[in-house]
């Protein structure tokens, strides 16, 4: 029995017969296909007058040198589509085994890295280490990109670390006030001020933005121009309400010559603080010379006097000390994690203290007058500028009101000290309970002796308070030699 076989069908093309006006159109669509609608038309012209010219060859010369234009524009056309074809299939291209088993073996060549031979999480591990990643990603926002929020009304009310490098000769005259007097520094604030007069008119038409983003440019004279993509975004309460502003301000140009080692160095200086608080207050609380410290600059407060202005609170040791004295006290510290360590011993039993993250050097968020006392302990080494901080002090003081202060200065020795507070941890049996803090001062201590607690003297001190309206009432060595104790009252403004 014969068989037969049925050939599948094959596609056949059928030629369209077109108008030409529809291949005209069609041609036009692309460059290419114009510039052979005019070589073609030039080529029509030119033709009769090849043949009627025969002597004279320059309209066939013509019509070669165009044919050849359009033959090399067809060739670099198509090679340079092949190209991005290419490109294009080699980016969809799904990865091979042979590429996933070259980078399993890259990775195993680098386990010498730090943990590198973790082995991925379990559902569990996961869960518990993203339970521990929200305890403490609030920190993140202090050491990213440069970062300023508002309030709902659009004042700056703080910024981050990164923005406050870039920004610090204009913070004192954007702090506390409308976003709008941050915008007049910009360079191209004229652009600003439109995108934010748009802005406010979706508000008034009931479309408040989630998100706004924007071009920024800012006139460094430490880092050039500097150019951000700013991008702020709502912080809502639980039910959506809006809270504030956080304005991240992306950089995409810089002097990053100039820029990186500050930066670096602020991070690297304000996470050390954060870290030294634990160990600070673990082995400085308990030991008597510091308590000692703490009495011998208080006694220069008297004990009737109401409101007193503490500069660097840290952890609250002083901010305690005052409170159990009866004072009311406005503490200052900018560093988050010591506020955080302060803010756990639940000091403001009696609602007499406010605490407030600013820097003591920036004081012009307080009243003028406003305080009988002020205190500094074992901050003013660390002052870029301590007479203009103790100048904005004496501002704040009432007539007659007191600044007490203790401070490193050109010839502290820290040795003593330390060695003194590890002879205390051995004689009431702490010392490897706790070793690892006691080494953290050790180190933080070190790093602070040969960078800033010597790079200003006795007499410096002396006559900044002089300089900025002080009558120095007292003045003696403490903690071991390593500070000196100064109690000033104010004589002028």
């Amino acid at each position: 029995m014969a068989t037969s076989t049925i050939e599948p069908l094959k596609p056949t093309l059928v030629p369209r017969k077109e108008s030409w006006s529809a291949i005209i159109r069609e041609a036009a669509r692309s460059p290419l296909g114009i510039l052979a609608l005019i070589v073609l038309a030039v080529i029509a012209i030119l033709e009769p007058m090849a043949v009627k010219t025969s002597q004279d060859h320059w309209p066939l010369i013509v019509m070669m040198v165009l044919l050849g234009i359009v033959i090399l524009s067809v060739t670099f056309i198509a090679t340079y589509q092949s190209q991005l074809k290419k490109r294009e299939a080699a980016v969809l291209e799904p990865v091979n085994e042979s590429t996933d088993s070259d980078k399993i073996q890259l990775i195993r060549d680098h386990e010498d890295v730090i943990d590198a031979a973790t082995p991925p999480l379990s559902h569990d591990d996961l869960t518990a280490q993203l339970q521990q990643l929200r305890a403490v990603i609030h920190q993140a926002q202090r050491y990213s990109t440069p970062t300023y929020y508002l309030d709902t009304h659009l004042s700056v009310i703080h910024w981050n670390v990164a923005f406050d490098i870039i920004f610090k000769p204009i913070l004192h005259k954007i702090r506390r006030k409308h976003v709008n007097y941050f915008i007049a520094e910009l360079a191209n604030h004229a652009a600003v001020f439109d995108h934010a007069r748009e802005f406010t008119n979706k508000v008034r038409q009931g479309q408040l933005p989630l998100i706004d983003v924007e071009p920024l440019v800012y006139e460094s004279k430490l880092y050039g121009s500097v150019e951000f993509e700013k991008v702020a975004s709502q912080l809502t309460d639980p039910e959506g309400n809006l809270k504030a502003w956080s304005v991240a301000l992306l950089l995409k140009k810089i002097d990053w010559e100039m820029y990186r080692p500050e930066l670096l160095q602020r991070l690297r200086d304000d996470k050390l603080w954060g870290i030294y608080a634990v160990s600070y207050d673990t082995i400085l609380s308990d030991f008597p010379p510091y308590r000692q410290l703490i009495d011998d600059v208080l006694r220069g407060i008297s004990p009737n006097v109401g409101r007193v202005l503490e500069l660097g609170a840290g952890t609250g040791n002083v901010t305690k000390a005052l409170l159990q004295r009866g004072y009311t006290v406005t503490a200052l510290e900018n560093n988050p994690f010591m506020l955080d360590k302060m803010c756990a011993k639940k000091l403001d039993q009696n609602q007499r203290l406010t605490i407030n993250l600013e820097s003591a050097e920036s004081l012009d968020l307080i009243e003028q007058d406003s305080f009988d006392a002020a205190v500094a302990v074992n901050v003013a080494y660390a002052f870029d500028d301590p007479l203009g901080c103790f100048r904005n002090v004496a501002q704040l003081l009432k007539p007659n009101g007191v600044f007490v202060l203790s401070t490193t200065h050109s010839e502290t020795d820290l040795d003593p000290l330390l060695k003194a507070i590890e002879s205390h941890l051995k004689a009431t049996g702490t010392f490897k309970e706790k070793e690892e803090h006691y080494r953290r001062v050790v180190e933080v201590n070190r790093d602070i002796q040969y960078s800033i607690a010597r790079r200003y003297t006795r007499e410096e001190y002396e006559q900044w308070l002089d300089q900025a309206g002080f009558r120095i009432t007292y003045e003696k060595s403490s903690y071991k030699d390593a500070v000196i104790v100064i109690h000033a009252r104010k004589v002028r403004d």
